[in-house]
């Protein structure tokens, strides 16, 4: 767990005239808030989404007795989770209840890792499963709670429920995918919640799930449904399916998994059409069509373009032999955008133009840019351009990762990159934590398939971990000191695995916390020790094994011949005191 405390809050759904009938408490009806008993101010986009029924099952159909029902969502830096239950109003018609459990994540740090459902739904278990009741207590609830990562979330379901996970997995075929619920499991929204880590960490899926519904007021909004019963599975995969029929096509979670495993086809680059993805680009400056952006997606459907010459498709007329301040500045911010993405403009560079050059819509402009491109491939079902396109960011990655490992972590360049590759609205950062996995995936089969033959930083791993495999078991003698900084980058990410072969490149060990936290070991790995008193002497005997070794025959020596003086003179020295 991480040592960081947070406060967890709740709010419960309004009733009105609470009385006792019959031996129970009933109430007269809903109030007019579906927010209230608040522990803590409700944040807006918390209001908004309660408000409008996103955490919310049909009033139709609440849970049986004594059962109760779950939903949970992550929005933002915020983490909700609402228990619902059946209760009975003064008629003895079944009413559901909402209490609200939620907590927000520190938003001065970067704590992407930090798992708000998972710490949530930990807390209320061990708090004995808190749920609504119409005297409004609550339950004197302990409400600081250490956190947890979706890194130990996910590690510890995948070593309780792997090969139930493995079965689910195999079946994902809509989204949301529908789970029917097993009379004989207990605490099966643990289980929810690792299929959602899971296609969260693949796919970039929404942290949003339900557990023992039966009717739900939205269910395209949740990654996972786990449903009541086998009738109600079948009624919400039919919602599903009518819905998607009436909606245009759209980038989802579904569309992103068919593309995740094909490759472009490997025809051979027509050089002379060069010229024609220069022109198209040039067109597509002018924003106001974007049918110029959708030439480009069809020219990539057709062509690779991974080896085209960079001086042939870029205009040095308009470009000015790289100064783009010749350009108007709209036409610039386009342009750039898509020469970086197709891979004629350096990442690196890119970012630091971004951040000194461009204001706030500017940026905004060049992502949206960037993720129209993407979502026209999908859309348009172009599948050789989207991977295509894949491949040209991880390629992009590639030689940024490569430009971090020498520069200092304390740079501005250095803070440019990262605020691309954590912060920014941009496919960068959506697309980073899937290029990481990958590399891991890569390594451990040695299968560049899922980049270009040309991906460097890859080629460079496989050298050093071959020259790593071929000193052992002595270890490297030339550590790659520049790995150092991209061990830190990917343990900020998450990927421990990764991060742990960096680690153990760059300094010949790796920090506990990562060493415990990583899936795979891509090499042998070795855990840094803690360097206690008794090592650091150790270590200093050992290193000055021969200068101690002086000093004390030297002492040793002075200690001697003092004796010899002390009891030759002394006796002496006393007779003639005495005389005195």
């Amino acid at each position: 767990m991480n040592s960081l405390n947070l406060q967890i809050h709740e709010f419960s759904r309004e009733f009105i005239d609470i009385r006792e009938k019959d031996g129970k408490l009933v109430s007269g009806g809903f109030g007019a808030s579906e927010i209230a008993h608040e522990t803590h101010p409700v944040p807006d986009k918390i209001k908004q989404a309660v408000n409008r029924g996103d955490l919310r099952i049909n009033d139709s159909y609440p849970p049986l007795q004594q059962e109760f029902a779950l939903l949970a969502k992550e929005i933002d830096e915020y983490a909700i989770l609402a228990v619902a239950t059946r209760e009975h109003d003064d008629k003895n018609r079944p009413l559901i209840a909402y209490r609200y459990f939620w907590l927000e994540k520190p938003e001065n740090n970067s704590n992407d890792d930090i798992d708000g459902i998972g710490t949530l739904i930990l807390w209320w278990q061990d708090s004995k499963q808190p749920k609504f009741n119409f005297k409004n207590s609550n339950n004197h609830l302990q409400y600081n709670v250490d956190t947890c990562s979706k890194t130990e979330i996910y590690t510890l379901f995948q070593q309780n429920f792997g090969t139930i996970f493995t079965e689910l997995i195999a079946e994902l075929k809509l989204s949301p995918y529908v789970v029917v619920k097993d009379v004989n499991e207990t605490n099966s929204y643990f289980k929810l919640h690792y299929l959602t880590l899971h296609l969260n960490r693949e796919f970039q899926a929404p942290l949003s799930w339900a557990w023992n519904v039966d009717i739900i007021e939205n269910p395209k909004q949740f990654t996972n449904i786990w449903v009541a019963n086998k009738n109600t599975s079948v009624k919400i995969t039919s919602e599903i399916k009518h819905q998607k029929s009436q909606e245009p096509k759209t980038t989802s979670i579904k569309d992103l998994e068919k593309f995740l495993n094909k490759q472009p086809k490997q025809e051979k680059a027509n050089h002379a059409s060069e010229e024609n993805l220069k022109q198209l680009i040039l067109n597509a400056i002018n924003i106001e069509q974007t049918s110029h952006l959708s030439q480009i997606i069809f020219f990539l459907n057709e062509y690779l373009i991974h080896n085209y010459e960079k001086d042939n498709v870029i205009d040095t007329v308009k470009f000015n032999l790289g100064n783009y301040s010749y350009m108007p500045v709209k036409e610039a911010v386009i342009y750039r955008a898509i020469l970086v993405l197709l891979g004629f403009d350096d990442l690196f560079k890119w970012t630091q133009w971004l951040n000194n050059e461009l204001d706030s819509d500017e940026k905004e402009l060049s992502f949206k840019i960037q993720s129209f491109l993407i979502e026209l491939s999908i859309n348009n079902q172009s599948h050789n351009a989207y991977n295509q396109l894949q491949s040209l960011i991880f390629h992009n990655y590639s030689n940024l990762l490569l430009q971090l490992s020498n520069i200092s972590t304390d740079s501005k360049e250095y803070k440019f990159a990262t605020w691309l590759l954590f912060e920014s609205k941009s496919i960068w950062r959506y697309y980073f934590k899937r290029y990481t996995q990958n590399i891991v995936k890569t390594l451990i089969n040695q299968d560049v398939n899922l980049f270009y033959p040309d991906n460097e930083l890859y080629n460079l791993l496989i050298t050093n971990i071959s020259e790593y495999e071929t000193s052992r078991p002595q270890p490297l003698k030339n550590l790659r000191k520049q790995y150092k900084t991209l061990s830190l980058l990917l343990q900020k990410l998450g990927n421990n695995s990764l991060s742990a072969l960096f680690y153990q490149l760059s300094e010949g060990a790796v920090p506990k916390d990562v060493y415990q936290r990583a899936d795979v070991q891509i090499i042998p790995l070795t855990r840094k020790q803690t360097v206690t008193l008794a090592i650091k002497l150790r270590t200093f005997i050992s290193e000055y094994k021969l200068v101690i070794i002086a000093l004390t025959c030297i002492f040793i020596s002075i200690t001697g011949i003092s004796w010899k003086l002390a009891t030759e003179y002394l006796p002496q020295w006393q007779q003639n005191s005495s005389k005195n």
